[in-house]
């Protein structure tokens, strides 16, 4: 699976800056798995805005 932007397709983007908003990420994703049922195609782009520190919970979450 490919993780670069093509720039052909609408761009969704979420930020999210706690590990609160997470499941406006997982919402965010099933509606890219609804929308490519649907055949329309589009690239999703999430950025994690919380600060970097040692203990990384909210990008650990994310990529689960």
């Amino acid at each position: 699976m490919g993780m670069g932007i093509s720039g052909d397709l609408p761009i969704i983007l979420v930020r999210i800056s706690d590990i609160d908003q997470l499941s406006v990420a997982r919402e965010a994703l099933q509606a890219v798995e609804y929308w490519r049922m649907k055949r329309l195609a589009v690239d999703l782009v999430i950025i994690n805005e919380l600060a970097s520190s040692y203990v990384q919970d909210l990008q650990i979450a994310l990529e689960t």
